[in-house]
């Protein structure tokens, strides 16, 4: 494989299977230096299998992966050294806590940190008050955190990070979502796994989206999003009948019933104020209007003829 020093990752025709399951069909896709790359598809689809591999937890059957120039299959110990690894169930030793945790996992990599490096790592990820906290202590969203600190133990050049929000509530991600942005600031290619249209859309500099072991399309979300030429819609509800709202000549299509008018526009713009003016001019009382836009949900519907979340 030729070197780049534009990409930290680089993987070619990547087959892996297992028994009669094909878990990956020619995989390839490179990961830039400094960028947020993402792989979203949902689950089964081969995201986790990839990541695995490429971290060097197991081999693929066949093809060619280099992590930071280094070839995962001849140097699988260097590429540990430089690389953080947080999976979608980090084990934590029950019985130690929060502080202990940090400094049994820096022994690892051969850099033993201080109480104050580890304090600090603690303020980071908004452990510090649970530095003496057993883990069955702390909440999902706290145990994710921590899961993380122990990933960027020892300041990874490339940071992964598999499923690292799923089963957490919304606040939750968020504030994990500040952390993985903020580690960001320090140049570190940072690669994801997700099947969350929304983190995709908030984190990610580009994503590949992977379905049944393959993957089908490659780009930053916009781009992606903007593919499609997709519409946009509204919907208006109201008291009032809005069986006489007339359409309008830049609408996709609109569904007309008693109360509800729902329409899809390219021009949300001009279509909103359309329907805007004709609303003051009937003195129709509106109750609820909403606006969608198109997302990554629609782009995989259009690559795959269903839902990401099916």
């Amino acid at each position: 494989m030729k070197k780049s020093t534009e990409f930290d990752i680089q993987v070619k025709n990547v087959y892996k299977s297992y028994e009669n399951v094909k878990a990956l069909v020619n995989v390839s896709f490179d990961v830039k230096k400094g960028e947020i790359f993402g792989l979203l598809g949902p689950n089964g689809a081969g995201k986790s299998t990839i990541l695995s591999i490429i971290e060097c937890l197991r081999e693929q059957d066949s093809g060619s992966i280099s992590v930071l120039n280094l070839d995962t299959r001849t140097k699988a110990n260097k590429i540990k050294r430089k690389i953080g690894v947080q999976l979608q169930n980090t084990s934590l030793i029950p019985d130690l806590k929060v502080v202990e945790q940090l400094q049994l996992y820096s022994k690892l990599y051969q850099k033993r940190l201080d109480k104050s490096e580890i304090m600090k790592l603690l303020k980071e990820v908004g452990l510090t008050e649970k530095a003496n906290v057993l883990p069955r202590k702390l909440s999902g969203g706290q145990r994710q955190r921590l899961a993380l600190a122990i990933a960027i133990i020892n300041d990874p050049e490339i940071l992964f990070l598999d499923e690292p929000t799923v089963g957490l509530d919304v606040q939750s991600r968020h504030h994990l979502w500040d952390i993985i942005l903020e580690y960001h600031k320090r140049g570190r290619t940072i690669v994801l796994t997700t099947h969350y249209i929304e983190e995709v859309e908030n984190l990610c500099h580009r994503v590949g989206i992977i379905d049944h072991g393959k993957i089908i399309s490659i780009g930053a979300p916009r781009a992606l999003i903007n593919q499609l030429n997709g519409f946009s819609t509204i919907k208006l509800s109201s008291s009032h009948a809005l069986d006489e709202l007339k359409p309008f000549s830049n609408e996709i299509s609109s569904q007309y019933k008693k109360n509800t008018i729902k329409i899809e526009t390219q021009n949300i713009i001009e279509t909103l104020s359309s329907l805007i003016d004709l609303i003051e001019k009937q003195n129709i009382g509106v109750d609820e209007l909403l606006i969608e836009h198109p997302n990554l949900e629609d782009v995989f519907l259009k690559l795959t003829g269903r839902s990401i979340r099916s």
